[in-house]
């Protein structure tokens, strides 16, 4: 609907009508606007707004009132501010608008606090949908007010700093939060892989050597006191390291007799130094005195016996270690021995993130079952192997994969074990007792 005014005319005393589409009018300004910023302004003072019958319009012109000394000017806090439109028409009549004056109000008062916490008090006022930006060590922060009105506001993510080698300190930061009703109360979480860590609730975590491999992250929730609290993750940080087993090789035969057995293929140029090579080794039908060297990858021998086969007996087991240094091409693995052996199976595996090989071996000549315990509280790998010459064997608490060359049974497997509460048990049946068993365990 079009608003209209009527002025009276220079000349002969007769009245015209001039119309407004919108009328000037004064909408809410808030500390730090500007007369431009009032609703509508702009349409208000445009030639496009106004119309007489009969005639054109030739000139709007916008003055201004109380402390408002221009459309921009910036206006503050109980500053007044209003303005007068003058229209002119075709005929030389001027019709006057008047935007009455308004007080100033503030939109929002923000108090950063210790800890680069914002309190802010939005006027009642103040739409939802307005911005309210927040300035804190000279960088802006915008959100609406009904953001801010909704509750704790997180501004700048919760960050994690430090080193995270094993034993190192890791330091969380609330970082910047703010909200509108009132003081802000923090509760921290450490996590690892999205999970809470049990009792870690300070701003410092000590790295354990079970969170090789982790993603620790740092969670923040925040409380007003009024509103739905607010839970912020920061990035994760990635503990380097993590305990992995891959098999680079294996070999499984049956036959009369033979002093060696090779698996090829292996580029040690893949493997970095450090890394840990470790031989599982099971063999079925022994000759009584048999002895074994041990097993070379190329030009390098490895020299840690971590368990040395026993001799006579009819099925064994030994274990092998070696720290890889140095490059090389493309070589074979190969394990030498100088009596008959007529079935075995050969495992090589790469152990990454594991410094440390606890080594087990029990050899069982009178009980059908037995047990290997491998006492370690730390997270753990545990690589198995066995032979036996008349049947099956099991393992519990260990993943064996079974292999059968020509009726002979062998087993190898890896699991890795998450949970460190309580040593680690492996039992071992099988039908002939007079077959050893092997386990090896690989602990970060």
């Amino acid at each position: 609907m079009l608003a209209q005014i009527a002025r009276r005319r220079r000349r002969g005393g007769i009245f015209s009508l001039i119309s407004a589409t919108i009328t000037p009018s004064m909408s809410a300004l808030y500390d730090g606007q500007a007369v431009e910023d009032v609703t509508n302004y702009s349409t208000m003072v445009n030639t496009s707004n106004f119309s007489v019958p009969g005639r054109t319009i030739s000139s709007v012109v916008a003055q201004f009132d109380g402390d408002a000394v221009s459309a921009a000017g910036a206006l503050s806090e109980d500053d007044t501010a209003g303005f007068t439109v003058t229209v002119t028409d075709s005929a030389a009549e001027e019709y006057t608008f008047v935007a009455s004056p308004i007080t100033v109000e503030y939109k929002a008062r923000i108090t950063v606090t210790a800890g680069n916490e914002a309190e802010v008090d939005i006027n009642p006022l103040v739409d939802d949908s307005e911005n309210i930006t927040i300035t804190i060590d000279s960088t802006d922060y915008t959100r609406t007010a009904g953001q801010l009105r909704g509750g704790p506001v997180n501004l700048i993510v919760p960050t994690i700093s430090g080193t995270t080698g094993t034993g190192d300190d890791l330091t969380g930061d609330n970082e910047s939060w703010t909200t509108s009703t009132g003081a802000l109360t923090f509760t921290n979480q450490w996590q690892s892989d999205g999970v809470d860590i049990s009792g870690e609730t300070s701003t410092t975590y000590t790295i354990l050597s079970g969170d090789a491999g982790a993603d620790i992250t740092f969670d923040v929730t925040a409380d007003d006191g009024t509103n739905p609290t607010v839970t912020v993750s920061s990035a994760a940080t990635s503990i380097p390291g993590g305990k992995s087993v891959t098999t680079l090789g294996s070999v499984a035969r049956f036959d009369n007799e033979g002093d060696s057995d090779s698996i090829t293929g292996i580029d040690l140029d893949s493997i970095a130094d450090g890394t840990i090579l470790i031989a599982v080794i099971a063999a079925a039908d022994v000759n009584s005195g048999a002895t074994f060297s041990a097993p070379t990858l190329g030009a390098n021998t490895f020299t840690e016996v971590v368990t040395a086969p026993p001799s006579g007996e009819r099925g064994l087991g030994a274990i092998y270690r070696w720290t890889k240094s140095g490059t090389g091409s493309r070589r074979t693995f190969t394990w030498n021995y100088s009596e008959y052996v007529s079935a075995v199976s050969i495992k090589l595996y790469q152990c990454d993130g594991c410094t440390t090989v606890i080594d087990k071996q029990e050899e069982n000549t009178s009980a059908a079952t037995f047990d290997v315990s491998v006492d370690t509280t730390s997270d753990c790998i545990l690589i198995g192997g066995s032979a036996n010459y008349l049947g099956s064997v099991t393992h519990s608490g260990i993943t064996m994969t079974e292999q059968i060359v020509n009726g002979k049974y062998f087993y190898h497997g890896a699991e890795v074990v998450t949970t460190a509460a309580t040593p680690r048990t492996v039992t071992a049946t099988h039908s002939d007792p007079s077959h050893a068993v092997t386990v090896a365990v690989t602990v970060e």
